[in-house]
C-alpha cells in the first residue's frame, strides 16, 4: 500500500499542537475534509505556507496503523493575501470555511471545492462593500447545494406568485395573497422584499457575472443578512461562532 500521496488542498483552519507542531484542517475534491499534522509548523518553512485559505499541491504521508496523516510538502499557488488586510473579508472567509466544516458530508467534496475556492478567490481582490454581496451569494449557493431547505423563488402555497416571505417553520417562500397574518409573528419569519427577491433569483438562476451586478440596497442588505445568516446555522445545527465573534463586522 502506498502511503505517500499528492492532493489539491485548500487550509481552511490551522491550530497549534503542542510547541513546535500543528494541526491543518484540509479540504480536497478527492479526500474531502481531513486533518493533517505539520511537525516543526511554527519554525520550519511551512509556518507561512501552511495557512488559511492558501491552496495547491499538497504532498501527504499516511499511516494506516496510527491513522494519521503528515505533511511532507506544500505548494500553494493561491495565497490570497488580499484577505487579510480587511477585517470584513477575514470574517467572511472564517464564516465559510466554518460553515463547510459544521456540514462536512452536506454536500459534494468537488463542488464545494469550486464553489469555496471562486469566493475566497472572489474575496481576495475585492473591495469591503463588494465582499458583502459577495459573502450573501456565497451562502445562498451553498444553501442550495445542501438542499435541506427550498430555494425555488415561487409561493410554497400556490406555486405562482412572486414572495414576500420565507417561513423556516414551514420551510416555504410564500406570497401576499396566501401569507396569513399570524405567521408574521412566529420564528424564523423573514420578510423579503422586491430587492431581495430578485437577488436570491438572480444568484441561482444567472452566470456568475451577472449575479454580480446586483446591489440590494441597505435594507435589501439587512434583510438577506438575517435570513441567510440564520438559514445557514440551520443548516449546521448549530450556532455559528464566526457570527457571535463577527458581530458588528459581518
Amino acid at each position: 500500500m502506498n502511503r505517500n500521496s499528492a492532493v489539491d488542498a485548500l487550509v481552511l483552519s490551522v491550530k497549534a499542537s503542542g510547541e513546535n507542531n500543528r494541526f491543518a484542517i484540509v479540504l480536497s475534491p478527492e479526500k474531502g475534509i481531513f486533518t493533517v499534522t505539520v511537525y516543526g509548523g511554527k519554525k520550519g518553512r511551512f509556518k507561512s505556507l501552511v495557512s488559511p485559505y492558501h491552496s495547491g499541491k499538497m504532498w501527504l504521508y499516511s499511516d494506516a496503523v496510527k491513522k494519521t496523516v503528515k505533511l511532507t510538502d506544500f505548494y500553494p499557488d493561491r495565497c490570497r493575501t488580499g484577505i487579510r488586510e480587511s477585517l470584513y473579508k477575514t470574517c467572511a472567509a472564517a464564516l465559510c470555511a466554518e460553515l463547510i466544516l459544521k456540514t462536512q458530508g452536506a454536500v459534494d467534496w468537488h463542488t464545494v471545492w469550486v464553489l469555496i475556492n471562486g469566493f475566497l478567490d472572489g474575496l481576495d481582490i475585492c473591495t469591503d462593500e463588494q465582499a458583502q454581496t459577495g459573502l450573501l451569494r456565497f451562502l445562498w449557493r451553498y444553501i442550495n447545494l445542501t438542499g435541506l431547505y427550498n430555494t425555488g423563488i415561487r409561493c410554497s402555497r400556490c406555486a405562482d406568485k412572486t414572495p414576500i416571505c420565507f417561513s423556516a417553520a414551514e420551510n416555504a417562500f410564500i406570497c401576499a395573497d396566501c401569507l396569513e397574518s399570524s405567521q408574521e409573528h412566529t420564528a424564523g419569519f423573514f420578510p423579503l422584499g422586491t430587492q431581495s427577491i430578485a437577488f436570491l433569483s438572480a444568484v441561482l438562476a444567472k452566470s456568475p457575472k451577472e449575479a454580480r451586478t446586483l446591489q440590494p440596497d441597505t435594507e435589501s442588505l439587512r434583510e438577506l443578512r438575517d435570513f441567510l445568516y440564520y438559514i445557514a446555522q440551520s443548516c449546521a445545527d448549530t450556532r455559528l461562532k464566526t457570527l457571535e465573534a463577527g458581530r458588528g463586522i459581518l
